[in-house]
């Protein structure tokens, strides 16, 4: 009967190693997925952060020049970079209730309606500590309001600047 006894307890110390190597296998499990998961959003999070003072417009060449009688307007308008690097960027123009965006890149491209504001008609964002200048043409109303948001590692970040009243060409110090 001595026997029996003693199996009996090797058995229930075998049972609780395993299940204490059961508990320590499902916590490493659960921690390696949280791990994942806060890394993925930490990555996405900090691809963003810190841009925001780093990519602006310059509201000294910024106007608009058109007439209630053409229909057609044209915005002026220039971007600056700090010392970062981004791989687009999204502008986006209100007007009369309506918004009309256009995507920027590095690699120089056509896009209707948009062109550098020297004539070159294939547009391209700034390269780090530059600013260019831009001109989109054939607004069917005077610009309310411009918006910009970069795009660094793939993600469309939030808004960086904004410039609301815009003047006519006439009044600004750019003419």
């Amino acid at each position: 009967m001595k026997m029996i006894n003693s199996k009996k307890g090797v058995s229930e110390i075998v049972v609780t190693i395993i299940l204490i190597g059961i508990g320590i296998g499902a916590v490493a499990v659960v921690g390696a997925l949280v791990n994942n998961m806060l890394s993925g959003k930490m990555k996405e999070t900090t691809s963003c952060s810190g841009i925001y003072d780093q990519v602006k417009i310059n509201k000294e060449y910024t106007c608009y020049t058109g007439n209630d009688i053409t229909k057609k307007y044209n915005l002026t308008f220039s971007i600056g970079l700090g010392d970062i690097e981004i791989e687009g960027l999204k502008i986006a123009i209100k007007a009369n209730g309506t918004v009309k965006s256009f995507d920027l890149t590095n690699d120089p491209k056509i896009i209707s309606g948009i062109q550098m504001s020297n004539g070159t008609t294939s547009v391209y964002i700034p390269k780090s500590n530059e600013g260019f200048s831009y001109l989109i043409t054939n607004l069917d109303y005077a610009p309310d309001s411009i918006a910009i948001a970069p795009v660094r590692e793939g993600k469309l970040c939030q808004e960086s600047d904004s410039m609301v009243e815009i003047v006519s060409c006439i009044y600004s110090r750019y003419s």
